[in-house]
């Protein structure tokens, strides 16, 4: 799994965390705080992640982390998903939102 955190801060109390920001209007959607999760878990080899936030342009949301073992479990389904993917087979799973699919490419063609 490859994955980086957009900034990973200190505070002052000396504790690090990883803060990814969004650069568009709305809510924080399933897949951000995934992809938030990933990254942390790659941070986590070289500095010792204790929170992160993700921020769009209008809101902000403090994921929960807990300990690597749990962070995968929470993510482990989305990277089998991304493998099954990268070998050419089709991922008949979806979630859909009907924010973001307002603002899907494929959302004229979406046969969900």
């Amino acid at each position: 799994m490859r994955a980086k955190p957009d900034h990973i801060f200190q505070l002052n109390d000396g504790s690090k965390g990883v803060v990814e920001y969004k650069s568009r209007y709305g809510e924080v959607y399933d897949s951000d705080v995934a992809q938030t999760l990933a990254s942390v878990l790659a941070a986590r080899t070289s500095h010792n992640i204790k929170w992160a936030t993700i921020y769009t342009k209008n809101s902000k949301k403090d994921v929960s982390l807990g300990s690597d073992a749990e962070i995968w479990q929470k993510i482990k389904h989305l990277h089998e998903n991304v493998l099954i993917a990268k070998s050419g087979k089709v991922i008949n799973q979806y979630n859909p939102n009907p924010k973001k699919c307002a603002k899907c490419a494929m959302k004229l063609n979406c046969q969900r």
